[in-house]
């Protein structure tokens, strides 16, 4: 399924997010069951699966890394599941540090010093491959654009563990 297509928006990743909420208003008023309930079971059937592609394909578009992804994968590139480390070694080396460097703040019974640091860290390198990945896109470079992609799904996933050590 493109996205793209079904909301009428460019296959691009800089999209008008305003535009696509309104879009999306537009293709829930024509599809929300609830205007369908006096209708047969497969018309009913048949509209909660649109209501659901079209639900699934707002928060895809809506959210940059998804938004991202999709389009890398329209144009035949799969990015790594979110959850998964990538295998670059630099990167690697970066991603064990990061981890350690966890450790040491569980250890450290949370300084607040700390941990600030770690987070302002962890937003600039994410910003930093966030205007990269935004240039790849503009250039229609997919390699590159994937990669960057796979970075900032890490960076995500840390900065969500880095939220809930805070909590």
């Amino acid at each position: 399924m493109n996205y793209f297509k079904l909301f009428d928006l460019p296959e691009k990743f800089d999209i008008e997010v305003t535009l696509l909420s309104k879009k999306f208003y537009q293709l829930q008023r024509k599809y929300h069951p609830d205007l369908f309930n006096n209708c047969s079971k497969s018309i009913k059937k048949n509209v909660l699966n649109n209501s659901t592609i079209v639900n699934k394909g707002y928060r895809t578009l809506k959210d940059p890394l998804t938004r991202a992804k999709h389009l890398l994968y329209l144009n035949g590139f799969n990015v790594i599941s979110e959850n998964k480390s990538i295998y670059e070694k630099d990167f690697l080396i970066e991603q064990f540090n990061f981890y350690e460097e966890i450790d040491r703040f569980k250890k450290n019974l949370f300084n607040l010093d700390h941990f600030n640091h770690l987070l302002t860290r962890v937003n600039k390198i994410q910003k930093k491959y966030e205007r990269e990945m935004i240039k790849a896109f503009e250039v229609k470079c997919w390699v590159k654009a994937a990669g960057i992609v796979n970075k900032l799904f890490f960076f995500r996933n840390l900065k969500n563990s880095l939220e809930k050590l805070q909590e």
